[in-house]
């Protein structure tokens, strides 16, 4: 689900405490990934090999809490890959501009979408995608890096004119550059949001999901920490956690697989931070007051991606929120 990036955090006790409702939507069974690489992206390898063995380890296991009385969900894998490098655009609109590349890749054959299929777009860095969408009547546009994150959405292919049998989405994400490279974490909290709430911009489509959570009430934005897998080649990988209802708490894998050991953490910085498979480890109440104004900021550096912090009783995230370097900025009254 798309939200305000910095709101992707900003959970609270009672959202978390409500879990995440079944709306009778479809989910994603064995997703299979396309990975697009939209521009000059020079870590296609690592990207790749992500998907490849996220989609095939235990990530994928937990998630059959989210089946539904005619799905059942499991493991999945990269399909392919392939790089964009003609009719480059430097800003592109979602709905039309990335819906139209899309969709001219269904009527050309490029890709042929299925029920499985998730197209994750990587741009290349400093290709700015914008987003609008309709919250309390107000039309509320934004762009990447700047007022939103990575997202996942889809396409309706009749819309277009165009008809797979048995094959009514599109489902697809974009993941910005925002100067940091790879974001591990990004990258696999819309893989999982995908499987669990493919449709879910859509109410009529949504599967799980808290629609009362404004601040994005997928199983992914309920969360906020991450989590180390192992891959069948024996390296690890960093992936972000996301709500169990039946733990009732932010997890990983199975709780039998989940180490909860301290790891580190690559969100978009090669910094370390407390990670286990649990969700408090993200907010601490440790703060320090600057030296000009004596107001309660978050201890420590803003170097990780959208962490967010407890600070004289409100909530910090760490952000691009100038568009330049990350900088802590309160976000929301309260922890």
């Amino acid at each position: 689900m798309l939200v305000p990036s910095a709101l992707l955090l900003a959970s609270t006790t009672a959202t978390l405490a409500a879990g995440v409702p079944y709306h009778n939507g479809p989910v994603v069974s064995n997703i299979e990934i396309t990975a697009i690489f939209y521009g000059r992206v020079p870590y296609q390898t690592t990207v790749t090999d992500y998907y490849a063995q996220i989609t095939d380890s235990v990530y994928m296991d937990w998630l059959a809490e989210f089946n539904t009385p005619s799905q059942r969900i499991g493991r999945g894998r990269l399909v392919t890959s392939f790089n964009e490098t003609t009719n480059i655009k430097t800003r592109l609109s979602d709905s039309t501009d990335v819906h139209d590349y899309l969709i001219s890749l269904v009527k050309t054959g490029k890709i042929t979408p299925n029920n499985n299929s998730y197209f994750a777009i990587h741009f290349q860095q400093g290709i700015n995608i914008d987003y609008c969408y309709v919250v309390n009547g107000q039309n509320q546009c934004g762009s990447t890096c700047s007022e939103y994150g990575a997202w996942h959405s889809f396409i309706d292919l009749s819309k277009y004119g165009i008809s797979v049998p048995g094959v009514p989405y599109l489902y697809y994400g974009v993941m910005p550059d925002c100067g940091s490279g790879f974001d591990a974490v990004a990258a696999s909290h819309e893989v999982i949001e995908t499987i669990s709430d493919p449709a879910g911009d859509n109410p009529a489509l949504a599967a799980w999901c808290d629609t009362n959570d404004l601040s994005g009430g997928e199983i992914a934005d309920k969360c906020g920490t991450s989590g180390k897998i192992v891959g069948s080649n024996g390296k690890s990988y960093t992936v972000a956690t996301g709500w169990s209802n039946t733990y009732k708490k932010c997890i990983y894998a199975p709780v039998a697989s989940a180490t909860t050991s301290k790891t580190k953490t690559v969100a978009s910085a090669s910094t370390t931070t407390a990670s286990t498979n649990v969700a408090s480890s993200s907010r601490v109440t440790s703060a320090s007051k600057t030296a000009s104004t004596g107001i309660p900021v978050p201890s420590g550096p803003c170097s990780t991606y959208y962490e967010t912090k407890c600070a004289g009783g409100n909530t910090y995230l760490c952000y691009y929120w100038s568009g330049g370097s990350l900088t802590w900025k309160k976000w929301q009254s309260g922890c």
